[in-house]
C-alpha cells in the first residue's frame, strides 16, 4: 500500500485535473480557475470572475480492506449566490460516484460527505458553499 501522503497528493492532483479539464465549470468561473487550498489574490471577484477551491481535510485508513478514505473539501467562491451554487452543483455532478485515475492506487468510490450550505463571508463579499467528498482508494 502506497505511503498516505502519497495517496494525498495522488487525489489532490486527480481532482484538480477533473475540475480545471471541465468546459462547463470553466465558463462558470468566468476567467478564474480551480486552486490548492486559497484563491490567489489576483482573482477578481468584483468584474465577475469565481473559484474553487480543494483540499485535503483528513484521511484513514482501513487496513481490513486495504484501502484508504481521504476526505476532500471542495469550496466554491463567487460574488453571486446563484453563481456560487451553480458552481457547487457542477463540482458535485462531476465528482459524486466519479472513479479518479491515480497512479499511487486506484481511485474507486467518490461519495458526498457532507454539504455545508450557502455561507456568506462578511468581510469578502463571497458567497462560499464547501462541499466535502469521501474518497476511497485502493491500492493496484
Amino acid at each position: 500500500m502506497p505511503a498516505t501522503t502519497e495517496i494525498d497528493v495522488e487525489v489532490s492532483k486527480a481532482v484538480a485535473a477533473l475540475l480545471s479539464g471541465d468546459a462547463t465549470l470553466t465558463t462558470l468561473l468566468a476567467g478564474g480557475g480551480v486552486y490548492f487550498h486559497r484563491t490567489p489574490k489576483e482573482i477578481k471577484f468584483d468584474a465577475g470572475q469565481s473559484s474553487v477551491t480543494h483540499f485535503i481535510v483528513g484521511q484513514n485508513i482501513d487496513e481490513d480492506v486495504d484501502a484508504f478514505e481521504i476526505i476532500v473539501q471542495v469550496d466554491s467562491w463567487s460574488r453571486g449566490a446563484l453563481t456560487c451554487k451553480k458552481i457547487a452543483a457542477r463540482v458535485r455532478g462531476l465528482l459524486l460516484r466519479q472513479p479518479l485515475a491515480v497512479t499511487a492506487g486506484r481511485v474507486a468510490n467518490v461519495l458526498l460527505y457532507n454539504d455545508l450550505g450557502d455561507l456568506y463571508e462578511e468581510q469578502e463579499q463571497l458567497h462560499h458553499r464547501p462541499l466535502q467528498f469521501r474518497i476511497f482508494a485502493y491500492s493496484a
